[in-house]
């Protein structure tokens, strides 16, 4: 053995002594623990709770939970080791946004409400590492709150009466539907996570809208039973891709065990079209409903993803979704928002949270934003951008932009009104 042999084994023995020792000494990052991991979230999310009552104590919701609290022991608060905290902080969320409507004057108050659902959401409910009784709490939970949703937003387009606005219900993360006195779009709808539409929900669906534009193929932005209700109603549907967004379907239905058998090939419904072209521009109208697609990608997953940005103009308004597109290195997608200001004035825009948001806004320049693709529950929970990143977002923009537009987050289910 030559010199520097001997020296290159003697320096990787002591380096491997040395990490037996850190090791045994426990001073390694322990193995993830779903149940330590809960307890922080319960914690973080009853302490935001507390605070936001005492900001806020003249809320009915508020004074129902400090009346609640003051009835209850420290004691029998640290006992309770159920997970109905998870159902509470939901629940509570959604009765503090029923009594503060989007408006101005609410949007502080709003702001913190929606800090308080990032701790239940955010929870590591869908791994291997929590427990099952964890996990049927959870989702339980989702299913409580959301479930009535869907039959809220069609029985609200049912009763619409009005030629001086539009309106727009927020439905999952990224799926909307925008209704005026010329039409009703629907655009990435899809139940909440890991639920299915009821045949009530798909009957529905399919008789309010005129048509169902998806902007990629990725499973949490559509619903393939959807598709095939409006597609046998004689409604036309926008893809970029069909074939890919018909093999994620069956993907999707074999990971999450879903009842409902959907079969639909390439082919089958002449109403199942394709507005996209990379990089290019193309457009439709339905009834007095126009719809413009611009050819995006979303690059970070591999494949790489046909994302259609859709420029919708229904009612006197031009609304920008932008799905999931993201900037590409050899061709710039966010140019895009950079064409569609240069053509059109862009009223409301949905922009994605985590892709590129400052450049959607800048470069698109809408009178407001709405955001969307918080807390996708079918991501890991690393992968869940919190509702706080809108804010954030706003504040940088606040020193870069002359005039900031106005920021909203909806929950699930609410409803906006835009004022021609």
């Amino acid at each position: 053995m030559n010199r520097r042999t001997a020296l290159k084994f003697l320096f990787l023995t002591l380096v491997h002594t040395l990490l037996c020792k850190l090791k045994n000494a426990g001073l390694f990052a322990r193995p993830w623990n779903a149940e330590l991991q809960e307890h922080l979230l319960r914690t973080q999310s009853e302490s935001a709770i507390l605070k936001f009552c005492q900001e806020y104590p003249k809320l009915k919701s508020c004074k129902s939970h400090l009346a609640m609290v003051s009835t209850s022991s420290y004691s029998d608060m640290q006992n309770n080791r159920t997970y109905e905290w998870i159902n509470r902080s939901i629940s509570f969320v959604e009765s503090v946004l029923s009594e503060l409507p989007i408006n101005a004057e609410n949007f502080e108050a709003r702001k913190g409400a929606f800090q308080i659902l990032d701790y239940p959401l955010s929870a590591d409910a869908t791994g291997r590492f929590a427990s099952k009784d964890f996990k049927e709490a959870w989702h339980n939970a989702l299913k409580k709150n959301y479930a009535k949703c869907p039959e809220k937003i069609i029985k609200a387009v049912q009763s619409f009466d009005r030629n001086d606005a539009v309106s727009v219900w927020k439905l999952y993360n990224c799926g909307f539907v925008v209704k005026a006195s010329n039409g009703c779009v629907g655009i990435d709808i899809r139940p909440h996570y890991s639920m299915e539409f009821t045949q009530s929900e798909l009957d529905g669906f399919s008789k309010i809208l005129d048509v169902l534009i998806i902007t990629h193929a990725h499973y949490d932005h559509f619903d393939i039973s959807l598709i095939e209700a409006m597609l046998k109603a004689g409604k036309e549907v926008y893809a970029p891709n069909q074939s890919a967004l018909i093999e994620a379907s069956k993907k999707y239905a074999k990971k999450f065990k879903l009842k409902r058998c959907v079969k639909i090939e390439d082919g089958m419904y002449p109403n199942f079209k394709s507005l996209y072209e990379l990089g290019g521009v193309k457009s439709t109208k339905i009834s007095n409903v126009e719809i413009v697609s611009y050819g995006g990608v979303q690059h970070k997953v591999s494949p790489e993803t046909l994302n259609s940005v859709y420029v919708v103009k229904i009612g006197g308004i031009t609304i920008l979704h932008t799905g999931d597109n993201q900037d590409r290195g050899d061709n710039k997608m966010n140019a895009i928002y950079d064409t569609i200001a240069s053509t059109e004035k862009v009223d409301v825009c949905f922009a994605n949270v985590w892709a590129n948001m400052n450049e959607i806004v800048k470069r698109s320049n809408p009178r407001i934003v709405i955001a969307m693709h918080e807390n996708e529950l079918h991501h890991p929970p690393l992968g869940r951008v919190p509702y706080r990143w809108t804010w954030q977002t706003e504040n940088i923009l606040k020193k870069q932009m002359a005039k900031l537009p106005q920021f909203i987050q909806m929950a699930n289910g609410e409803e906006f009104i835009f004022m021609k």
